[in-house]
């Protein structure tokens, strides 16, 4: 090929002009993905009541079609998340193979308010169920972190140490204060499960 040609060829190819895709194809594609959600998940798609004040929300995260429902409950203003097990102290467990993620529930930040501080242990410490093991402070007050189960520390999340605020924004998710390796995994078993924080909940808020 002339190499003046080619020159030109490649200017074309790459300058060539690309479109931001439609409107109309992005919500598409997105009742699609709930479509199929409801085809492989009909259980998540359950009717929510207003008079009960609580209601389900869905978060399709969808990458290249292979997407998950994350599935959480509104009581009274406070999430319960699915997938997670709940302590009486307001803390939750996650269970990640061998290993357990372990963090504070949305009902105990919005407790607190706005939260300044947060005191964590170190990585190799351990932790026994209904025993502190770290606090929280906020312009509210100081609460002891309460361990939900038995274990040893494998790794302690800095950021919620650098920046606490972080509790506040995002408790389930970017906020979680540490993993362990569980010394008897049948405790997390022992916890309350997605449905019955969502009575617990429910009777929180009717105290309130």
């Amino acid at each position: 090929m002339d190499p003046a040609k080619q020159s030109q060829a490649t200017t074309k190819r790459t300058s060539r002009r690309v479109e931001p895709p439609d409107l109309a194809e992005i919500i598409a594609h997105a009742l699609l993905c709930c479509f199929l959600e409801y085809a492989m998940f009909p259980r998540f798609f359950k009717p929510f009541f207003c008079a009960d004040k609580y209601f389900y929300m869905f978060e399709v995260v969808c990458e290249g079609c292979l997407f998950e429902v994350k599935v959480l409950v509104k009581v009274e203003g406070y999430e319960v998340v699915e997938g997670l097990y709940y302590h009486k102290d307001y803390m939750w467990v996650k269970k990640e193979g061998a290993k357990a993620k372990i963090g504070i529930t949305d009902y105990a930040q919005k407790q607190l308010r706005e939260i300044v501080f947060a005191e964590l242990p170190s990585a190799g410490d351990e932790i026994t169920k209904d025993e502190p093991f770290g606090t929280v402070e906020s312009v509210k007050a100081v609460s002891d972190l309460v361990a939900p189960i038995s274990g040893k520390i494998d790794e302690v999340n800095e950021k919620v140490k650098d920046s606490p605020e972080i509790l506040n924004e995002d408790p389930y998710n970017q906020a979680w204060l540490i993993i362990v390796t569980p010394v008897n995994p049948e405790e997390i078993d022992a916890l309350m499960d997605f449905t019955k924080a969502v009575n617990w909940h429910k009777e929180l808020a009717k105290e309130k």
